[in-house]
């Protein structure tokens, strides 16, 4: 449903809790990256550098996502590890049918979890860290304390793969096919 205003999911991974805000501008900005851009100025924090844990990840979708086959990309919003400026990626995947479906246009992403944690964005949300999933392990399939089957078809489970838990300065999400920058990772705190 195209609306008058974006609702956006902001969830803290240093608490584990989020809340859906209502954020107008949808007259003002087009597609997933132009709501990337708009929450980062909402969010962003210029004057930090790109690893401090305030600094947003944001995953934003345009209004036809969904309604056309090639319509489904979903747009990554960040401060670069590169040149500590505003970038973005886009992703395939499931990732944006799951926020349109959990009727999001965007999740933003800000803190840094204590633990390896798993996402789930669908019909609910749930931050929470995965008795099974260990750092290293692949939290999903054989072995990895999610199942990989249901996947498909239900909720969206993000988590950070090994190259994040590292301090890469780039690191995948499970089955979003999308780089998340370092900040975003569980482990030390600044």
């Amino acid at each position: 449903m195209i609306r008058d205003h974006f609702r956006v999911l902001v969830v803290d991974l240093a608490t584990g809790k989020g809340k859906v805000v209502k954020v107008p501008g949808r007259d003002e900005v087009a597609g997933g990256s132009g709501l990337g851009a708009l929450l980062f100025t909402k969010y962003g924090k210029a004057d930090r550098p790109w690893d401090d844990p305030e600094q947003p990840v944001i995953f934003a979708i345009g209004p036809l996502t969904g309604y056309f086959p090639l319509m489904s990309k979903t747009v990554a919003a960040f401060k670069s590890p590169y040149h500590d400026q505003y970038a973005e990626s886009h992703a395939g995947g499931r990732s944006a049918l799951a926020l349109r479906f959990a009727d999001l246009d965007a999740l933003v992403l800000t803190g840094r979890a204590l633990s390896p944690s798993v996402l789930v964005v669908g019909g609910g949300v749930v931050v929470q860290p995965p008795p099974l999933v260990r750092p290293g392990a692949q939290p999903f399939g054989p072995g990895g304390g999610l199942p990989a089957s249901g996947i498909e078809r239900g909720p969206l489970p993000l988590g950070l793969g090994r190259p994040g838990e590292r301090q890469a300065p780039q690191a995948h999400v499970p089955g979003l096919g999308t780089p998340i920058h370092p900040a975003h990772r569980p482990g030390r705190r600044k």
